[in-house]
C-alpha cells in the first residue's frame, strides 16, 4: 500500500461533548488515516467514536465490534473485546491528572463502500504521572451503510479541546 497522505479536512473545538466531521469519505478513496492530535478532557475517560451517514446523522444500532490491547508502563497488559456496541468505545485513553497529552492513529478501510462492512485498526498513546499508556486497536463496523463522516464523543464527560485531521491515502 502506498502512503502519500492527502488532506482531505480538519475539525477542532473547545468545551465540547461531541465533534463531527461530516464529508470526510468519498469514492476517490479506499484507505484513510484519521490522527486525533490534541486531546484534553478532565478526568479518566475514553474516547469513542461513531460513524455518519451522508446526511450527516450517527450510524447507530448494536453493530459495532472491536477488540483492544492496552499497555501500562505502570502496571500489567490488559486484552478486550466488546461486540454489538452502540459505538467504538475504546479509541484512546486519556487521564487528565496531569494534562500531558495524548494521541491516537485510526486507519479506516473502505468506509464509503455500500454493502461492504467498514473495518479499521488503531493505535493510541497517553503519558500521565503514573506513566505511559498504549493501545492497539482492531474495529469492525458491520453496517453495510455508506459511511461519510465521523463523530468522536465521551461517555460522560466534555471535551476541554478536541483537534481532530483526516488524510486519504494514495
Amino acid at each position: 500500500m502506498s502512503t502519500n497522505l492527502q488532506f482531505i479536512k480538519s475539525a477542532s473545538g473547545t468545551s465540547i461533548s461531541t465533534l463531527s466531521i461530516t464529508d470526510c469519505f468519498n469514492a476517490q478513496y479506499d484507505v484513510y488515516e484519521v490522527f486525533i492530535t490534541k486531546v484534553d478532557i478532565t478526568g479518566l475517560e475514553w474516547v469513542e467514536m461513531q460513524y455518519l451517514d451522508t446526511s450527516g446523522n450517527a450510524l447507530t444500532g448494536t453493530v459495532y465490534d472491536e477488540a483492544v490491547f492496552e499497555m501500562l508502563a505502570y502496571g500489567s497488559y490488559a486484552f478486550g473485546t466488546s461486540t454489538s456496541r452502540d459505538e467504538h468505545g475504546r479509541l484512546v485513553r486519556f487521564n487528565a491528572e496531569s494534562y500531558q497529552g495524548a494521541g491516537c492513529k485510526i486507519t479506516i478501510f473502505n468506509p464509503f463502500v455500500s454493502g461492504a462492512y467498514t473495518l479499521a485498526k488503531n493505535q493510541s498513546s497517553a503519558h500521565t504521572s503514573s506513566g505511559m499508556f498504549a493501545s492497539k486497536g482492531i474495529f469492525s463496523y458491520k453496517g453495510t451503510d455508506v459511511v461519510a463522516g465521523l463523530k468522536f464523543k465521551l461517555n460522560s464527560q466534555t471535551f476541554d479541546n478536541l483537534t481532530v485531521k483526516v488524510y486519504g491515502v494514495k
